[in-house]
This record gives structure tokens, sequence and C-alpha cells, in this order.
């Protein structure tokens, strides 16, 4: 990926982000546990569609994030 399509890439990322975070903390306010869960599956689908990562697999630790056993 050459330099401008990274750069699509993030600042597509950081969009993303804002607008799932913000729907994520309505639905914490509004004690919405359904939707919370679907927040969070559709996270997990969008970055296993666009960067091939399984989030719910990844375990952070003090060396960074590893396959969770």
């Amino acid at each position: 990926m050459d330099e401008p399509g990274r750069q699509e890439f993030a600042e597509t990322l950081m969009l993303n982000f804002l607008v799932q975070q913000a729907a994520y903390v309505d639905a914490v306010e509004r004690d919405d546990r359904v939707m919370q869960q679907r927040l969070g599956d559709a996270a997990v689908a969008r970055f296993r569609n666009e960067m091939g990562v399984d989030l719910r697999r990844l375990r952070l630790t003090n060396q960074g994030f590893v396959k969770a056993s």
C-alpha cells in the first residue's frame, strides 16, 4: 500500500472508531445491553473483514497483543 493509501486507510479507521464509540457510549448511557453486544459484534466483524484480525482471539500482554490460547 502506498503512502496516500495508508493515510486514507488510517483516516477511515479513525472515522469508524469515532462513529462506533459514539454509538456505544449512547447504548451504555441508555443501559441498552443488546445494542452494546451488537456494536461489539460489529467491531469484531469489521476488524476480521477489513484487517484479517480476530479481536476475540487476542490478549494484551506487556509485550503487546498475542493470540489467546
